[in-house]
């Protein structure tokens, strides 16, 4: 059975920058293959990381039911392992589904299991990588981590950057504000991807992108746990996706 049903706020937001993008990295995939689903109008390579061998066989059979255009051949790469900010094993919750032992809103199980972690910057060094054009991540808390292990390419290349913002990073010592300000603002612009039904805003959140204000992180960071998604999008495209987000919702 498939982990959950994925946001359709985020196969929205996906559908919305697929004109723009053509390598894409899921970190936390689970066993979801939507934006695969979402992407028979052209050809594209994606990257699923998973660390839990159930959820990376679960979508290699949703994979193999697929029924592609003729026209259209997307590369896939499923990755059996975590990603972080050094390389090495780490041990996983199963309970939380995090590598981070929660304790806010939750409370994580120790057990026996352990998964091998390695880098962005490895994983493109080994594939001849040189850029991401979107990069998702999803990992319950250690999404600081993803970022300084592939600092390098994803300040100098990567155009979409989405990540959860939610009470897990407290678990793992960080606050929101790390995270925003991880990214240079002379090279991106932040926005917050329309939330799910569940949240407060959701009702006056009505296009899929909005400019992430300070009044409007500070709203957002005072209810963690719920969760927002983030998006740093590069100056040199970001007027062009938020543009075509509006009224799309």
């Amino acid at each position: 059975m498939p982990f959950d049903v994925f946001p359709k706020t985020e196969v929205d937001f996906f559908n919305l920058i697929k004109d723009d993008v053509k390598i894409i990295f899921d970190v936390g995939s689970r066993d979801d293959i939507d934006y695969i689903k979402n992407s028979y109008d052209t050809s594209r390579e994606f990257h699923l990381f998973e660390p839990v061998p159930e959820f990376i066989e679960n979508c290699r059979k949703q994979i193999e039911q697929l029924n592609p255009s003729d026209d259209v051949e997307n590369t896939i790469y499923l990755n059996s392992f975590g990603l972080g900010k050094e390389e090495g094993v780490m041990e996983y919750y199963p309970n939380t589904q995090s590598f981070v032992f929660r304790t806010h809103n939750t409370l994580s199980v120790k057990g026996d299991k352990s998964f091998p972690i390695r880098t962005i910057s490895s994983y493109c060094k080994e594939k001849d990588i040189s850029n991401i054009d979107f990069l998702k991540i999803d990992i319950e808390g250690m999404e600081i981590d993803v970022l300084e292990g592939g600092s390098d390419i994803i300040k100098d290349t990567c155009n979409i950057i989405q990540f959860e913002v939610g009470l897990c990073i407290l678990d793992r010592g960080i606050t929101p504000r790390t995270l925003i300000d991880w990214f240079d603002k002379d090279e991106f612009d932040m926005y917050v991807q329309r939330v799910e039904p569940r949240h407060p805003w959701y009702s006056a959140d009505m296009d899929i992108l909005t400019p992430l204000s300070e009044d409007l992180f500070n709203y957002l960071t005072g209810m963690l746990n719920y969760g927002s998604n983030f998006v740093a999008i590069r100056k040199n495209i970001s007027e062009k996706i938020y543009s075509k987000s509006l009224g799309k919702a």
